[in-house]
């Protein structure tokens, strides 16, 4: 699945492509660029179910497998989440950290961000995308 994406800014955080057009980032990074100290999966969870996101609308996943050992072909299998840049702003307001608060005033994360969020409409609106879905 991540194949499918190809990335389109990664100045601050990454924003990933998908073949729809749809811009999406991806949870672990901005997990990782917010410096929260909780275990990415409970962080994410807990963040879905306290800000009530939707699946496929807010965000989707997909498993990712992951090698450890190359000669044994050993590894593990991790859930990968890819978000909505509205969701990512979102978590990026609710982080209540110094990271949070830089990558929200930050003028051109945000202008971008909006752009192509209002680009994204526009093209849903005019050009019959038809579904508001990111899958």
């Amino acid at each position: 699945m991540e194949r499918e994406l190809k990335i389109i800014e990664g100045e601050i955080v990454p924003i990933y492509e998908n073949k729809k057009g749809e811009r999406l980032i991806n949870a672990r990074e901005l997990h990782k660029i917010l410096e929260n100290k909780r275990k990415f999966a409970d962080w994410i969870k807990q963040r879905i179910e306290h800000y009530k996101f939707t699946e496929y609308q807010d965000f989707f996943t997909f498993h990712n497998f992951v090698k450890c050992d190359q000669k044994d072909n050993l590894g593990t299998k991790t859930k990968e989440y890819y978000i909505s840049i509205d969701m990512a702003k979102e978590l990026c307001m609710v982080e209540n950290n110094e990271t949070g608060r830089k990558m929200r005033k930050n003028s051109n994360c945000t202008r971008y961000l909006k752009r192509k969020s209002i680009l994204s409409s526009v093209l849903q609106t005019k050009g019959g995308k038809g579904n508001n879905r990111m899958v």
